[in-house]
């Protein structure tokens, strides 16, 4: 846009009369050249600004994950994670403690989601994990995860997932 309204700034600067109307030497016109190429050079920044603007909104749609399948790794996409062990001592009969590798498992499971809070239960191979959309409202879920198998799993198990979740508000209470 910018080299072409150049060239037509130029071109239209050295406009020649008709030899009838008594033009026989072409005049340059610096008033219309410089007006035509500010003009142009304008339209050409705003066009530039305007499509790396909308370069910029389809960034960020795409980091929130707005456009399907379309997601960032799980060390942007993750707005905080806080571990924390809520189990004693006492009634874990073997201590565990949540690697990093069980934590990328989770992040692939819910890798569309932010995840809150992960807090590994007194059962081993298994967390809590509080979850939410980047997209509605602000509610939370939680999920009870296992670790154990090669790739993270939510437990469907009613009685699991229920003794997993209440062991904490038992001991609250």
């Amino acid at each position: 846009m910018i080299v072409f309204g150049t060239y037509t700034a130029y071109r239209e600067a050295n406009y020649m009369l008709p030899y009838h109307q008594g033009g026989m030497n072409p005049p340059f016109e610096w008033t219309y050249f410089l007006q035509t190429m500010f003009y142009t050079t304008r339209d050409g920044v705003i066009i530039i600004a305007l499509s790396e603007v909308i370069k910029q909104v389809d960034k960020l749609a795409k980091k929130l994950g707005s456009f399907g399948t379309t997601q960032c790794p799980p060390e942007t996409s993750q707005v905080q994670v806080q571990k924390t062990n809520t189990a004693p001592v006492e009634s874990i009969s073997e201590p565990w403690e949540l690697t990093e590798k069980d934590e990328e498992k989770i992040y692939d499971l819910y890798a569309g989601k932010a995840i809150l809070e992960i807090t590994p239960s007194p059962e081993k191979g298994y967390c809590k994990v509080k979850v939410q959309d980047y997209e509605g409202p602000l509610n939370t879920d939680i999920k009870v995860v296992s670790v154990n198998d090669p790739a993270a799993k939510e437990v469907h198990d009613p009685q699991r997932v229920e003794a997993i979740l209440n062991y904490g508000k038992n001991e609250e209470a």
